[in-house]
């Protein structure tokens, strides 16, 4: 049956129950907790020098540090999946509200314990909120809107790393507090949502969905649904892409402020402004993949996105020169993150609305958050120059990045296009 036939019988959209003044400031109060998520969860790449020096670690002890904080983003999971059972609304609240909190902890550890223990559980609550968030997008927002939602939902996330360089290069961080008192600022969210936070309404699709269960017509939520026919099968092809992309990306990411002081030699005061002016261009790649996929597809403008990204990535491990490093970082920054609203696209509208977050939450905190973990450690370990088998971090970063043509290849052979989806026809062929 084809979506024009289906969507007839199914009456009028359920997302039409919305108007436009709503959505705008939905979308208003999502990209708010972006931002902060994006700013908060960019702190410890960009300090990464500094928490070296104050707590005299090794570049391996140093990896290790991270992998501590961001494994709470794979715990992230179970509190993300019980959006499926009690809702988009009250998860996302609880998340941001949670993040908040530990991060202004995080300005107070006495040690780097203390230190890992605050931001690993800030992560639970940052992954969860990503998660749910993306989900409302997907489920509030039309089949014509949803990539531009998208696009700026990601932007945002990004402009919040853009935040953090700047405050670093602030009289600011000449005070006692140093870089602690980035993380001060992260407690902007939590007085935004408690002012507005009963303007966010429960998504029309999942009030559907819970009266249909409520009423027996429809099974409950399954944990395991996902990766259950029919659903396996996408399933198992957005695991693998996901984990690729994430190695590669995150690898980078992770150590490239890190390599540009140490390998490349640049100046710290000189990288921050190398970070603000990238990040500041280069997001606009959120934008531009956002309203591609829209007017072109999810698929194709994916694998475009996807090959320049291991083409300006790997160069920009590999070229030293000062000019270099800032027009391949803009380039790197544009395609390689820039290409998250095409595959948040394919997360949401492969699979049915009691599903939907459970799908989200596998894929993100599950599969993504892994590959963001094993990455950066195996670059730290690997690329050490005291221990290293590699001893170069550029070098082991260039090898992981090989992973992106691959994670592009499955992405061609194997997923459907999904542009204009209704999702309320998804639901009705479950």
């Amino acid at each position: 049956m084809t979506a024009d036939a289906v969507q007839p019988a199914l009456g009028a959209p359920v997302y039409e129950r919305r108007t436009k003044e709503y959505l705008r400031l939905l979308l208003l109060l999502l990209l708010t907790a972006s931002f902060f998520d994006g700013y908060d969860g960019g702190i410890l790449d960009i300090i990464k020098p500094q928490i070296q020096d104050t707590y005299g670690l090794t570049e391996a002890a140093l990896a290790w540090v991270t992998f501590g904080v961001k494994l709470g983003a794979v715990f992230a999971f179970f509190v993300a999946l019980s959006a499926d059972w009690v809702g988009r609304r009250p998860i996302l609240l609880w998340s941001v509200i949670g993040y908040t909190i530990f991060t202004g902890l995080t300005a107070f550890a006495p040690n780097v314990y203390f230190f890992t223990c605050f931001q690993f559980a800030a992560q639970i609550f940052l992954g969860a909120e990503y998660a749910v968030a993306v989900t409302m997008i997907s489920e509030e927002f039309p089949p014509t809107q949803r990539g531009r939602a998208l696009g700026k939902f990601t932007l945002v996330t990004a402009a919040g790393v853009i935040l953090v360089p700047l405050v670093a290069l602030s009289p600011l961080t000449s005070t006692a507090l140093e870089w602690r008192v980035l993380y001060l600022i992260g407690l902007g969210p939590l007085l935004l949502m408690a002012f507005l936070r009963r303007k966010i309404k429960e998504t029309s699709l999942f009030e559907v969905r819970k009266a249909q269960v409520d009423a027996g017509t429809h099974a409950g939520p399954n944990v395991w649904a996902p990766w259950e026919w029919p659903h396996r099968y996408y399933m198992m092809v957005l695991a693998f892409v996901t984990f690729f992309r994430a190695m590669a990306v995150f690898s980078a990411t992770g150590w490239w402020v890190w390599y540009a002081e140490r390998e490349v030699g640049l100046a710290p005061t000189a990288v921050l402004l190398f970070l603000v002016g990238a990040y500041g261009l280069g997001i606009i790649g959120y934008y531009t993949n956002g309203r591609l996929i829209d007017r072109y597809g999810r698929r194709s403008t994916t694998i475009v996105f996807g090959v320049l990204a291991w083409i300006f990535a790997t160069l920009l491990f590999n070229v030293r020169g000062v000019a270099a490093q800032a027009v391949l970082l803009i380039l790197a920054v544009f395609f390689g993150l820039g290409i998250t609203p095409g595959l948040n696209a394919f997360y949401t509208e492969l699979f049915p609305t009691e599903i939907r977050a459970t799908a989200a939450a596998w894929a993100r905190n599950m599969v993504e958050i892994p590959a963001f973990l094993i990455g950066p450690l195996l670059v730290g370990l690997l690329g050490d120059h005291g221990t290293g088998a590699i001893g170069a971090m550029s070098n082991v970063i260039t090898i992981i990045f090989g992973l992106m043509p691959v994670a592009v290849f499955l992405v061609w052979r194997y997923l459907p296009e999904t542009k204009g989806r209704h999702l309320e026809v998804l639901d009705a062929q479950a």
